[in-house]
């Protein structure tokens, strides 16, 4: 995954608001009204949250008439897991040698 890839997916996740709609949209899709309707902020508000998933390939908006439907897109999560997860190798590895190190100074000690 590229930098610029993996800076947008960082930046919308980043946001309360953006986690709470992923997490609507991981059980079912929903229209922008019906994500719109579990907030406290405008339609407006809404659609700029959903524009910054968008723009970053979380999600996928499909215009079916006048009516805007969101849903995840699974691929994009697959990559950025799979990135995450190289390096959670290299912190479990690192966590490895830091306490095979607290054993030998406990050791010594």
């Amino acid at each position: 995954m590229e930098g610029k890839e993996l800076d947008r997916v960082f930046y919308a996740l980043s946001d309360s608001k953006r986690r709470t709609i992923v997490e609507m949209l991981s059980e079912k899709e929903m229209t922008v009204s019906q994500i719109a309707n579990s907030f406290s902020i405008s339609l407006v508000g809404v659609s700029k949250h959903i524009k910054v998933l968008e723009h970053a390939g979380l999600i996928e908006v499909l215009r079916i008439g006048r009516v805007k439907q969101c849903r995840l897109n699974g691929a994009r999560f697959k990559r950025s897991l799979q990135w995450m997860n190289t390096y959670g190798t290299v912190w479990r590895a690192s966590e490895k040698r830091l306490e095979l190190e607290l054993q030998k100074s406990k050791k010594k000690e």
